[in-house]
């Protein structure tokens, strides 16, 4: 009998070192997450072969501060975006949450609110008072961005959609007159014209066409737990200056 109770003790000793192994390799999973970013600078950008931009370092501070194992991977977003809507445990940043797009994520933030205007090549013929004269002209967006959206929604029909793998070809395009407009934040555009090696003084900005507010993006299959605990890391960093501090290095 002894050794019949000995041997149903290491069983169920075993049995339950077997479910809690299963445990752990599960909430593991759960937690490695595929952190992505593209380039679009203030926010998230490439230099120099290194990741910056005030988004990148607000998302390594969370990182740390929840302990989580995932690198940040520099993705185009067409292929981000992409990968976020087919498979589990995707992250992307920095995403614009609009009304379309609210129920095919998981959010954390807001990040960054800002606005964007039409710019245009400086001393061009043509004025832009409202968006219906805008639709006269060429308008370049990069493809699947909230501003590409915004653009469809409201009856532009004369679009340049950028597919290039090129860094930052609009700007380009602006001033050498292949496009007219180019929607864009002012904080944006700044750093993206000097990446594309466009003056400033070339281009300018018309009227406001939409604010955006700048999320963390999670697949929609992300556990509850996940986003409440990145949520709670970023109102914290909030709440003690942290994120003040890394806003004000980037976006002056």
């Amino acid at each position: 009998m002894k050794k019949t109770h000995l041997f149903k003790s290491i069983l169920s000793v075993s049995a339950f070192l077997t479910l809690l192994l299963i445990f752990s390799s599960f909430t593991v999973a759960s937690e490695s997450l595929v952190i992505m970013t593209e380039n679009y600078p203030p926010f998230n950008y490439q230099e120099d072969g290194n990741l910056k931009g005030a988004s990148v370092e607000i998302v390594r501070a969370i990182i740390d501060e929840i302990q989580v194992s995932s690198e940040i991977k520099l993705f185009p977003w067409a292929r981000a975006y992409q990968n976020i809507q087919q498979d589990n445990n995707q992250v992307l940043f920095s995403m614009a949450r609009t009304p379309s797009r609210e129920d095919m994520f998981k959010w954390v933030g807001p990040l960054i609110q800002y606005d964007i205007y039409l710019y245009k090549k400086k001393g061009s013929a043509f004025s832009i008072q409202s968006i219906e004269d805008a639709k006269e002209l060429v308008v370049g967006v990069k493809k699947n961005t909230a501003r590409h959206t915004f653009l469809k929604k409201n009856g532009f029909e004369n679009i340049y959609i950028d597919y290039s793998s090129e860094k930052f070809p609009l700007p380009k395009m602006l001033v050498t007159g292949r496009i007219d407009l180019w929607p864009i934040g002012k904080m944006s555009a700044s750093h993206i014209a000097k990446i594309a090696d466009i003056n400033m003084n070339d281009i300018e900005p018309t009227i406001k066409i939409l604010s955006q507010e700048l999320y963390i993006a999670f697949s929609k299959t992300t556990p509850k737990e996940t986003i409440n605990k990145w949520q709670n890391a970023l109102n914290t960093m909030k709440s003690n200056g942290r994120y003040d501090s890394i806003m004000n290095r980037y976006l002056q």
